[in-house]
């Protein structure tokens, strides 16, 4: 499989995301670590490509639990949310195909922003 190359573009930048299914855990004011989200979605870009989104991770809220579900975000650096998204896409961005990545997330009920690095 051909390596990445050394010099690649940017991450497009999405114009729409639709969310396909999710399945959430449940939460509890113990203090461990549990699945996070299980999401699939579409993301529009700039430019109208599609690109497939799926990802998996871990969470542990911890004492921020309360927070989260009194509708505040909680980030990444007061809480372990982690995920590891997965990209499928057509030859415009074949290169995302490739990537193994982590993201550190901000999760709220309302939404997860992911802060995405590949891995080398």
């Amino acid at each position: 499989m051909p390596s990445p190359p050394r010099n690649r573009p940017r991450a497009p930048r999405p114009t729409s995301i639709w969310s396909t299914c999710a399945r959430w855990t449940s939460l509890s004011e113990r203090s461990r670590p549990c699945p996070a989200d299980r999401r699939q979605g579409i993301v529009q870009t700039h430019d109208g490509a599609a690109i497939q989104l799926t990802t998996t991770g871990r969470a542990d809220l911890g004492e921020h639990t309360g927070r989260f579900l009194a509708g505040e975000e909680v980030g990444a650096d007061d809480a372990y949310i982690r995920t590891c998204p997965l990209f499928e896409t057509r030859a415009r961005y074949a290169w995302l195909n490739r990537l193994v990545t982590v993201a550190r997330c901000d999760l709220s009920i309302s939404r997860i922003r992911y802060r995405i690095s590949a891995l080398a």
